[in-house]
């Protein structure tokens, strides 16, 4: 029941020019094609304009106005569709799909992707949050070689202490661990909670396609865990320098702090096992898939990360935690068992090994902090590269801008110490 004498043929621009503008009009028209959640929930979706169809029509088929009205295309293409609709076979439409939808992801694919509306996420992946994971990173790293280095340095039997510039640069990193402390945790909390609450809100929708949510959460949570694992066996290496090198006492700190420390660490470690464990039990994409939803149109038929390295990155992130908890679990033994081995007066080569474990734990919390920054970068820039204008996350806001106030104290604190604090022993 066709309104046209004869079907059209699809011949899609093979010019370059001419696929460059038909690309355009078929992004537009595919991302009004498709219907997303939030469309659904606020029951906006209207479908594609009359105007964008008819452009894509006679770029899909490469028919001239002297040859078929704007009318005629459109009266067809609806017949075409309403024949599909009502001919109860799903493989009826799935052709009628395949035939005149499809193309516009199977020519156009990159002006697709930039239509569709991704609009990532800030919480996560902003530019504000991003910066700080780097900030973050670069501070624990400065501080894990400067402390290493003065501990290493002092293992082997007490020194004098020295004076000077270099001395008072000591000092300061000293004077700045607790705040760096107190940001990286309160940091790691607020991001750990963020992956868990969008995983889980994710995973509770049936028609949503979340890869790259989870893949997003698992990458951050398993890298916030890494600073807190650093500056946890930091606080260890501090606690046996200031102890056995006869040096002055380090910040003081309250029984109530150092219990807080642990529990917060422990409490982190359970967020993190979490959030590796929901990303490792489910493939959203693949169900939501299987049920006939599409979910988001963006992480359909915009894939930037294939199954192979998906499910490389799962593995790794699943082996990184397991082997984490068991060190970490090793670790809270061996310092809750310190204190009685000295009551007991152990010998001193056991406390000589028990002092070098929170170093080879922090070397690797380093190492795995910069593996997964790095594969979260990579993800991050893939997605802005094929989302386009429309992924919000290199957008500041204010709450971009109060995520790079967590590390404020820590510098403020460094300098302090460093240019005005001058008690001396």
């Amino acid at each position: 029941m066709s309104s046209l004498p004869v079907s059209p043929t699809i011949h899609w621009p093979v010019d370059a020019v001419e696929d460059e503008l038909a690309c355009k009009v078929a992004g537009e028209f595919f991302a009004t094609w498709m219907t997303t959640p939030a469309q659904i929930e606020a029951r906006t979706y209207r479908g594609p304009g009359l105007e964008v169809t008819s452009l894509y029509l006679r770029a899909l088929f490469r028919v001239r106005e002297d040859q078929y009205t704007d009318g005629q295309l459109l009266m067809w293409f609806a017949d075409e569709q309403a024949r599909a609709q009502q001919d109860g076979d799903p493989e009826v439409y799935k052709k009628f799909m395949s035939d005149y939808v499809q193309p516009a992801v199977t020519n156009c694919a990159g002006s697709v992707c930039k239509s569709l509306g991704w609009e990532g996420n800030a919480d996560l992946a902003g530019i504000g949050v991003y910066t700080s994971y780097l900030i973050e990173a670069a501070l624990t790293t400065i501080f894990l070689i400067v402390l290493l280095a003065r501990h290493y340095g002092r293992w082997g039997g007490s020194r004098p202490r020295s004076s000077g510039f270099s001395q008072r640069l000591l000092d300061a990193f000293d004077g700045a661990l607790p705040d760096l402390e107190v940001g990286v945790f309160v940091f790691s909390f607020a991001v750990m909670c963020a992956s868990l609450l969008s995983i889980t809100t994710a995973l509770d929708d049936p028609a949503s396609v979340t890869t790259y949510d989870v893949v997003t959460g698992t990458l951050v949570a398993v890298f916030s865990v890494c600073p807190a694992t650093q500056l946890y066996c930091l606080d260890m290496m501090d606690h046996h320098h200031h102890r056995d090198s006869g040096d002055r006492p380090g910040p003081k700190r309250s029984k109530t702090f150092t219990y807080i420390l642990h529990a917060a660490f422990l409490a982190l470690w359970a967020l993190m096992l979490a959030v590796v464990n929901l990303a490792r039990t489910t493939n959203p994409s693949t169900d939501a898939l299987h049920a006939g939803s599409i979910g988001e149109p963006f992480e359909v038929y915009c894939p930037v990360i294939g199954d192979g390295p998906l499910e490389a990155v799962r593995i790794f992130a699943v082996a990184s935690a397991g082997l984490g908890v068991l060190l970490v679990l090793y670790l809270v033994f061996r310092r809750g068992n310190g204190k009685r081995a000295r009551d007991n007066k152990s010998e001193d080569s056991d406390t000589h090994t028990r002092a070098h474990w929170p170093a080879v734990v922090s070397v690797l919390a380093w190492v795995v902090m910069w593996f997964f920054l790095g594969l979260f970068t990579a993800l991050r820039a893939r997605i802005i590269e094929v989302a386009g204008e429309s992924d919000q996350s290199n957008e500041w806001g204010f709450g971009q801008i109060i995520a790079l106030g967590t590390w404020v104290p820590v510098v403020l604190t460094f300098f302090h110490v460093l240019f005005f604090d001058t008690k001396e022993d």
